[in-house]
């Protein structure tokens, strides 16, 4: 499925239940409650429409304007297609139940359309030369391989990553991937259900416990004799009834994070499902430290949850100042409920590694 397809079955969708309405309405089996005096209609739908020109107002300025987390986490994580729909239903109330069209019913239009365009990244892919191939790293939140198991060892296999991130990898299922593992890794590391796997030479593992329940896995490889980190890692998700009680779970193991990478010294590269749609505070924290794949090579909305219907990126690929991306796709595949993520990036091959701040 195209990113765009999510649109035209919804603009679709809304158009069909536009017209069933009103033919439910022509014929009166609307119940009472729908039939709301003229004076309230305008009230209701004027008010609507006020209410989200104000908040895609708003969400625009959270590109520019540092808010308050609890104002700017709200914005940013409600995805654009509930803004998008929340528009065509009031549009369709508008139409259905008003004896007067609202005069403001395309007030929330424009900030609309800003508000998808600023959704968009407009990174630019980086030639590859001949004589100096990128490593390639796919990034997967299986599901606890709920929706498949050896599918997904599949893929893996054609894709053949260099380093593989997984998150909600269940033990029993990383226990029945082993032999697998083996025949395509040189070395694979499974630490509290994150996996990372790499065809590269490891040097050192580090486990990680961050606030909470949640975990960094990193390994320190090399590449032509140079050092260099790949973090996994898998943040607290969010939902709608303990939403700033998540929030703040993840602004401390953000803040976990970022400590233990910043004592590792050699260049990093870190992945994994993150939870944190772009622009939230978080993310911008994260990208004060390191760059982010998506920012720099990718062009496209880079949607990839929930794979059925893809709303919002939140599964990412960062790397520091010494980490170049010149690369990035989204795997169209319904293995999990996330689309996988491939970033391909060169490692500094010349110089001195960092040392770690004192």
């Amino acid at each position: 499925m195209k990113e765009w397809h999510w649109l035209a079955m919804t603009v679709l969708s809304l158009a069909v239940a536009a017209a069933i309405l009103r033919w439910l309405a022509r014929r009166g089996y609307l119940p009472a409650w729908v039939r709301l005096s003229p004076s309230m209609r305008l009230v209701f739908l004027n008010a609507l429409y006020l209410g989200l020109a104000a908040g895609l107002a708003a969400r625009i300025a959270t590109c520019w304007v540092p808010f308050p987390w609890m104002l700017n986490d709200p914005l940013v994580y409600f995805p654009m297609l509930g803004w998008f729909l929340t528009y065509g239903l009031a549009l369709t109330a508008d139409g259905l139940l008003a004896a007067r069209r609202c005069k403001i019913q395309l007030l929330p239009l424009l900030p609309l359309v800003a508000c998808f365009a600023l959704d968009v990244h407009w990174g630019r892919p980086v030639a590859v030369s001949a004589d100096r191939r990128p490593l390639h790293l796919l990034t997967y939140n299986i599901h606890r391989g709920q929706w498949a198991e050896e599918a997904i060892l599949d893929y893996v296999e054609q894709a053949q990553p260099d380093v593989f991130f997984a998150q909600e990898v269940p033990s029993e299922l990383y226990e029945r991937w082993r032999p697998r593992l083996d025949s395509l890794f040189r070395h694979h590391v499974f630490f509290d259900e994150i996996l990372v796997a790499v065809n590269l030479d490891v040097v050192a593992v580090q486990r990680v416990n961050l606030s909470g329940a949640r975990r960094l896995l990193a390994l320190t490889v090399t590449q032509d004799g140079h050092r260099l980190i790949v973090a996994n890692t898998h943040l607290s998700t969010l939902g709608p009834l303990t939403f700033l009680d998540r929030v703040r779970k993840q602004r401390a193991e953000t803040a976990a994070l970022l400590d233990a990478l910043g004592n590792l010294g050699d260049p990093v590269v870190l992945g994994g499902d993150f939870n944190l749609p772009r622009r939230a505070t978080c993310y911008r924290r994260l990208t004060r430290r390191f760059h982010s794949a998506a920012e720099s090579v990718y062009r496209g909305f880079g949607y990839t949850f929930p794979s059925p219907m893809p709303v919002t990126m939140i599964d990412h690929v960062f790397g520091d100042d010494a980490i170049e991306f010149v690369g990035m796709r989204i795997g169209r595949t319904w293995l999990s409920d996330h689309f996988p993520v491939h970033v391909e990036f060169r490692a500094p091959t010349h110089g001195p590694t960092r040392t770690p701040p004192s």
